[in-house]
């Protein structure tokens, strides 16, 4: 894998991690978020910080293309997809069952949820990395 393939499948990733985590969270499970997550005041941004959205979703795009590109030789949406999901899920599981151990903040809907969000989320984003690697040869 090149300096290009290695841009263009994380900068690709990332805008459409950016995009797919939006329409998952921003708009499908905030309602069922609201709901099962403990209203602190204050805790929540009026005006979240997008630029750092944007920047975690490249970072976690930037690990997917190392694996898939450095190590384990992924270039099929197919395979991306499956193995991007489930890195995704088990991030997104280590996350809140932490969460669950430690904090008072949400219950068991907001992690089953997660999980299947980040299943999406993660299977489409590792999708379109995959793809990209293919495509972008050294």
């Amino acid at each position: 894998m090149n300096i290009k393939s290695f841009l263009a499948a994380s900068l690709g990733g990332g805008v459409v991690s950016f995009i797919i985590g939006m329409v998952i969270w921003g708009f499908a499970l905030d309602g069922l978020h609201q709901a099962n997550i403990t209203q602190y005041e204050g805790f929540a941004k009026e005006n979240p910080n997008f630029a750092l959205v944007a920047a975690s979703c490249f970072a976690f795009c930037v690990i997917l293309t190392l694996v898939f590109g450095r190590w384990a030789n992924i270039s099929t949406f197919k395979t991306g997809a499956i193995v991007g999901g489930i890195i995704s899920v088990l991030v997104g599981l280590n996350h809140g069952l932490m969460s669950l151990a430690f904090q008072n903040l949400y219950n068991w809907v907001v992690v089953g949820s997660d999980i299947l969000g980040n299943l999406a989320w993660g299977g489409i984003t590792g999708g379109v990395i995959a793809l990209i690697l293919g495509k972008v040869k050294d």
